[in-house]
């Protein structure tokens, strides 16, 4: 591990959502929810926690030093997180299509 690895974290509140979500997909969606909390969670590890900063600062929750950033997954899924020095803090996951300026991520 570089010296600039970080550890993280899942927050209950992304937890929960993700197991609203698959829970809500196997009864409406069949094939479509098959791996999605799996593929969640690898994105989060693989993509997220490997380049934080590939991702934009998250509109909605702007501060001085860039602290949240929102990740988008299969065009359908926000994750948002936050990045210090020492660990990334991943948030929550809601639809795309819900209003985010009523979101709660903490």
């Amino acid at each position: 591990m570089s010296e600039h690895a970080r550890d993280f974290i899942f927050r209950q509140k992304f937890l929960d959502e993700l197991f609203s979500i698959q829970e809500y997909l196997n009864f409406h969606g069949g094939e479509k929810s098959k791996y999605l909390m799996e593929d969640v969670i690898d994105f989060c590890v693989d993509i997220i926690v490997s380049n934080p900063f590939a991702f934009p600062e998250c509109y909605f929750l702007k501060t001085d030093t860039q602290l949240y950033r929102r990740a988008i997954f299969r065009r359908e899924y926000a994750i948002v997180y936050k990045v210090t020095p020492l660990l990334i803090d991943i948030l929550t996951i809601y639809h795309t299509s819900r209003d985010d300026r009523e979101l709660s991520v903490e």
